[in-house]
């Protein structure tokens, strides 16, 4: 999981904290949350993450 931080606060960082330009390494970050259990598991949907967000998206 610190892997996934810390490339989501890199891109946030180096896009000037545009988070749309984050949103591959920002849906990587909430999966890796969910599977180690810290936080509620729930469908990415609801974080507006759809089928263009998949694993090769960062």
């Amino acid at each position: 999981m610190v892997q996934e931080k810390k490339e989501y606060i890199n891109c946030l960082k180096s896009s000037g904290y545009q988070s749309e330009r984050c949103r591959g390494f920002s849906k990587l970050y909430l999966e890796c949350r969910i599977q180690r259990n810290l936080m509620a598991k729930q469908d990415l949907s609801e974080f507006g993450f759809g089928k263009e967000y998949g694993m090769g998206a960062s």
